[in-house]
């Protein structure tokens, strides 16, 4: 179910300091062996029914095992499932480390607090 605020812009720190506006698209709550986590789900600013969504995220990989300042996954959106809103498939295998992972030139948003795990997703793109 989308939320109340649903399109409502977000804004993400950066790696350097600046802010990134985001449109806020949604939440969704994931399943870990921990416990349940629920993650704010991200879309660009003015996109409606967007084919994919961006939810960057932290976990306890993150600095060790995987670039600190977190990683990344583009979600496809399914419109077509009726009921309470649209479907949005989370598959924690593709999440990737962002550009500024490999070079300081880039502008990345940060996860937000939100989108904080406080256990491990071993899964996905590792350092090394």
């Amino acid at each position: 179910m989308l939320p109340q605020d649903a399109g409502a812009e977000f804004t993400l720190d950066t790696n350097t300091g600046e802010t990134r506006t985001m449109s806020r698209f949604g939440e969704v709550t994931v399943p870990l062996p921990g416990g349940q986590y629920t993650l704010l789900v991200f879309a660009g600013l003015g996109e409606d029914r967007p084919a994919r969504v961006f939810v960057p995220f932290r976990d306890a990989t993150s600095g060790a095992e995987t670039y600190g300042a977190g990683r990344y996954l583009d979600a496809p959106v399914d419109w077509q499932l009726g009921g309470d809103g649209p479907l949005v498939r989370l598959d924690f295998n593709l999440a990737y480390h962002p550009y500024c992972a490999y070079s300081p030139a880039w502008v990345c948003p940060l996860p937000p607090r939100e989108n904080r795990v406080p256990e491990a997703v071993p899964v996905g793109e590792k350092l090394g």
